[in-house]
């Protein structure tokens, strides 16, 4: 038995679509609503995992990439980390092209604060966010 399915719209940059078009085309997706279905499962589980993270100390890295001319972007990204200046060990700044910036943070802290810079990275929208984290052994 097939499950329910439900209609929605989304308005996304044009440039991401056609990408995303490309991409499932690739990979052998033959219709539009499979593919974004495959997309939401995979960010539903990465956000899963992120929040699963065990509550203790941590270190990890938080790299992400952006466009550095987005208006107020920069300033934001600047203002978060001096917003958790305290757990912030080190920052590296990459210039990658005449655009596009890459920056990696080390946070030394709470696997919950870690968890609050991703989503807060997440949402000032910059390009890519990836990261590694390393929960402290307990016991």
């Amino acid at each position: 038995m097939s499950e329910k399915a439900v209609r929605i719209s989304i308005t996304i940059p044009e440039a991401l679509y056609q990408e995303f078009e490309q991409v499932a085309k690739k990979a052998g997706f033959k219709k539009r609503s499979r593919a974004v279905g495959e997309a939401l499962k995979c960010f539903i589980s990465e956000y899963k995992s992120l929040e699963s993270l065990p509550k203790a100390s941590c270190t990890g890295t938080i790299t992400f990439t952006y466009l550095h001319d987005k208006p107020g972007l920069l300033e934001a990204i600047t203002d978060l980390q001096h917003q958790y200046g305290r757990i912030i060990a080190s920052s590296l700044h990459v210039h990658l092209d005449p655009e596009r910036c890459l920056e990696t943070i080390v946070i030394k802290g709470s696997t919950n604060v870690f968890r609050e810079i991703v989503e807060k990275l997440k949402i000032l929208k910059v390009e890519k966010v990836q990261y590694v984290v390393i929960p402290e052994k307990t016991g």
